[in-house]
């Protein structure tokens, strides 16, 4: 009744207009019972978002002039105040949302993920991640803007299959993530397997023109069963979900303690097979690198048998052994594209030189990224020129936010660099390259890694390799 203009309106008047005279018995006598004197209505760019409403059950005070004048002035500074609070609402709804789904966003999810491992930890917990099969190909074949709607209808799908029960969020570029709070493995295995089936057959459903059929692989991880902490938790589903990639795309994994088990002997027959799947493309990036410069070549070597000894004295899995070796071998394949005359320079390097060196690191990763059956040792790559104190680079990134299999390629091709001669260098002795490792611990290096690395020169579990490749746990 107060939305024709933005004066208040005196009840006594109100009561001679065809709308009062439209309202039901009941809703006259409720206005009746407040006591009402009159109503202004509280505006946000035109539109009507409250109504303040001024009463007295006593009826003996009438308003006069400078009391409506007061009533506008108390008007426009509530009106302020809700279009504020609606702005803010609304930012705060933008900053956890991505924009394209509607779905949570990673940064906020995070937030989620940590609040619910710890109302859960007495309880059970559940992630999933769904990875989008083949989604490049698919942007591809039909264009960004098929590929978008894609995404969103994919959202839809998991959101109204999870509706209350948990939640959903875009974790990635083409990865989705649930978390449902109270779950057991089967009871959310059941109700992934349907998400996954109603996905797969979205495109069946389209009658203009056909689209391939949508797959995704799917991680599956529990707390506090399989995983004591939130990392551990992140890390065992993103391990599920490169099981299935790695068995062919288009299925389901439950990480757990006997799912661990259980594959182990698989795992160790398998992983062999799984290499030699891409052994021609790192063979022929190697033998590219060999061209350009034959120290690289055989540096990356020397860093991939560094880093599986380590992974291996670690405790890793044969899987995670295997990422930590290819990703030794590619580490360095971005140095292709720097001129030889930087590369093997005798005198010290100016700053825009170094500059162009430290470009290596993207420039491998512009190459590994273009190769979908190897994108999974990015992390690794662009990660070992990190520092554990965060000074290092690309990213900035410290401690152990920085990937472990980042970690510890940065302590095997620190090793390597300063025990391999160079034509501006001469080769350190191993304790010299020893002391230099214990006394960056904490600063370019993981402290605990460090140690194990020491550990295993002393034993004898990680030998010096001089010059060209060799060692029988290392051969490719």
């Amino acid at each position: 009744m107060a939305e024709k203009n933005d004066d208040p309106l005196l009840y006594r008047e109100f009561r001679y207009s065809v709308e009062y005279k439209s309202m039901w018995e009941s809703e006259k006598h409720e206005l009746e019972k407040m006591g009402l004197h009159c109503c202004v209505a509280l505006k946000d760019d035109n539109q009507l978002v409250g109504i303040l409403l001024l009463c007295d059950h006593t009826g003996k005070r009438q308003l006069g002039y400078s009391d409506l004048q007061i009533l506008s002035s108390i008007t426009s500074v509530a009106s302020i105040a809700v279009k504020n609070a609606r702005m803010y609402e609304q930012a705060c709804l933008e900053a956890r949302t991505d924009e394209l789904t509607g779905l949570l966003n990673r940064k906020y999810f995070y937030e989620i993920l940590n609040q619910e491992f710890e109302k859960n930890i007495d309880g059970s917990l559940v992630l999933a991640i769904f990875n989008v099969d083949d989604f490049k190909l698919y942007n591809q074949l039909y264009g960004m803007k098929e590929g978008d709607y894609c995404l969103k209808r994919i959202a839809g799908i998991i959101r109204g299959s999870v509706g209350e029960q948990g939640y959903v969020a875009r974790y990635s570029g083409k990865e989705f993530a649930v978390l449902l709070p109270g779950y057991d493995v089967l009871s959310a295995r059941t109700l992934m397997e349907s998400i996954q089936k109603q996905i797969y057959e979205m495109n069946s459903h389209e009658q203009n023109f056909k689209l391939k059929a949508i797959t995704v692989s799917v991680g599956i991880s529990a707390a506090p069963y399989a995983a004591k902490s939130v990392k551990e938790l992140l890390n065992n589903v993103d391990m599920a979900v490169y099981h299935v990639k790695q068995s062919g795309k288009n299925g389901l994994r439950v990480f757990d303690t006997a799912f661990q088990q259980n594959l182990e002997l698989e795992d160790t027959r398998k992983h062999v097979h799984i290499y030699k799947e891409y052994e021609s493309t790192i063979y022929a990036l190697t033998a590219a690198i060999d061209a350009k410069d034959h120290y690289t070549f055989s540096h990356s070597n020397n860093v991939a048998y560094y880093a599986v000894e380590l992974a291996r004295y670690l405790g890793m899995n044969e899987d995670v052994v295997e990422i930590i070796r290819q990703s030794g071998l590619l580490h360095d394949v971005g140095k292709i594209g720097i001129r030889e005359t930087i590369l093997n320079k005798e005198g010290a390097l100016t700053s825009e030189e170094y500059e162009i060196i430290k470009g290596h690191v993207e420039a491998s990763i512009d190459i590994i990224r273009h190769l979908p059956s190897l994108d999974y040792v990015i992390p690794a790559v662009i990660g070992h020129h990190e520092r554990y104190d965060g000074k290092g680079y690309p990213r900035r990134i410290a401690g152990e936010d920085i990937p472990a299999t980042a970690r510890i390629l940065c302590i095997a091709d620190s090793f390597d660099a300063m025990t391999s001669k160079r034509c501006y260098k001469r080769a350190f002795s191993v304790e010299k390259a020893k002391r230099i490792l214990q006394e960056e611990a904490g600063k370019q290096f993981d402290p605990a890694m460090v140690e194990a690395f020491v550990k295993c020169l002393e034993e004898g579990r990680i030998k010096l390799v001089n010059g060209e490749f060799s060692g029988e746990s290392g051969n490719v």
